[in-house]
């Protein structure tokens, strides 16, 4: 499942779509539809929660019902519920096109939340009106902590670092959905001053939020660098012998191919000696894209997944479209006759590789770097991965009959080579270092060599 990293880029896109208005009746039966289709998918549902616990919760939600819901309550109601699972791949789809409308009025500020501390800066505000840069403090009396705390319960995710990645992904229309005024009373801080300033603006529609936000310097130079929208490119450092190769998603399989024998004929020809791989904004994808460039780096035959327990049941295949699977439980072990063979010596990449990673760093993204690791490709760099040794994925999503909510589920469970289930954690980084900070740490290890 690949994630939305930089909704920064594009900054916003509105919808034309409303809510839907559904009776109570058809509300119930979208809840009971979802839970059933949850219990024939999800390979261990209750893994992170009991039946009891969450059974009261769905009751919770019956219980305070109006005679008719509209599709945004349904989503306030069942967000936080299924959000208890656990699980990063499974949970409900933000209705993005729904709650945001290009005729609203929004808050002049593009919060973000550091994933780290917790903390809500700001990351860019229209005309300037708060510096960016700035840590907010309260807005409309609600202080940060109690904002991030609230989101927090929406989004899914094993970690709490994570779950702080899925509310800065989401933050807009989250914000937007939970907390939309008229006007706002920001508490501010600038540069980590202890004096506190207090400023109120005025909401702004859509087009003005777009056209008059002004970015950081930060946020300008992370556009500059992926301009191209594209899942991979490279660059050699001016006056260097070192290659940044910016991997931010996992789609494409042929397309990997293509560039990847592109990059390392191109890095061959040069002589260029150290590559970094960018994985930081990576937020996975297909992870057979990893395995066609593992195999440019890896010094020995590799897997990304040490075994994979996959639930067919008739709700999958029907989810699914497997006509070729038998409805039952598969159990996959690992299997060293499947191991992936590596490109021959003389055509593999001899140089120094170095790897960035970021808590953003999730699904097959995180896959490619513990099989990175495993096998001892390189050194790795930043910050422990949003994804986990053992994790649910491989998602099927499912749209409830009558508010056409979407909800992601997994269907299998993965664990990459040599997981431990007592300690199960993502990639720890050889090197330690903030995510902001990780190229920087790289490239002084390769000019201090």
């Amino acid at each position: 499942m690949r994630i939305t990293i930089i909704t920064i880029l594009s900054l916003l896109t509105f919808g034309t779509s409303q809510a839907q208005i559904i009776s109570r009746d058809q509300a119930c039966e979208d809840i009971d539809s979802l839970i059933y289709t949850l219990s024939e998918v999800h390979p261990n549902l209750y893994c992170h929660t009991t039946i009891s616990d969450f059974n009261n919760a769905i009751m919770n939600i019956k219980t305070e019902l109006n005679d008719s819901v509209n599709s945004i309550e349904l989503f306030n109601s069942l967000a936080p519920v299924i959000s208890q699972l656990g699980d990063a791949h499974t949970g409900m789809v933000f209705p993005y096109k729904r709650v945001m409308s290009q005729v609203n009025k929004y808050l002049p500020i593009y919060p973000t939340v550091d994933n780290n501390t917790g903390k809500l800066y700001v990351k860019a505000s229209v005309d300037n009106v708060i510096p960016y840069d700035s840590e907010i403090i309260s807005i409309n009396g609600n202080s940060a902590e109690q904002i991030i705390t609230k989101l927090k319960t929406y989004v899914s995710g094993e970690r709490d670092f994570f779950k702080l990645t899925m509310v800065d992904n989401n933050m807009i229309g989250l914000f937007h959905m939970l907390y939309s005024s008229n006007e706002y009373k920001i508490v501010y801080r600038e540069n980590n001053k202890e004096q506190t300033n207090e400023k109120t603006v005025q909401a702004v529609d859509g087009e003005v939020l777009n056209s008059r936000m002004v970015l950081s310097p930060k946020i300008l130079k992370l556009i500059e660098e992926h301009k191209d929208n594209v899942a991979y490119s490279f660059r050699i450092l001016d006056n260097t012998s070192i290659a940044v190769m910016n991997f931010d998603a996992c789609y494409d399989v042929k397309g990997m191919e293509v560039f990847a024998d592109s990059m390392f004929t191109t890095l061959k020809q040069k002589g260029v000696k150290n590559l970094i791989i960018d994985i930081r904004l990576n937020g996975g994808g297909n992870s057979n894209v990893g395995d066609a460039l593992l195999r440019y780096i890896s010094p020995k035959p590799f897997t990304q997944y040490g075994k994979a327990y996959t639930r067919i049941t008739p709700t999958t295949k029907l989810l699914g479209g497997g006509k070729k699977l038998t409805p039952g439980i598969y159990f996959y072990p690992e299997n060293k006759k499947e191991l992936k063979e590596p490109l021959p010596s003389d055509s593999r990449f001899k140089g120094n590789v170095f790897l960035l990673t970021s808590h953003t760093t999730f699904s097959s993204a995180s896959s490619f770097a513990w099989a990175f690791k495993y096998y001892g490709c390189g050194t790795v760099i930043g910050e422990e991965t949003g994804g986990m040794s053992v994790h649910y994925g491989d998602v099927l999503t499912y749209i409830l009959p009558h508010s056409k909510l979407l909800c992601n589920i997994s269907h299998k469970c993965f664990w990459q080579p040599g997981a431990d289930e007592t300690s199960i954690h993502g990639v720890i980084p050889d090197i330690i270092t903030k995510q902001d900070s990780a190229l920087e740490t790289a490239i002084n290890i390769i000019q201090k060599q």
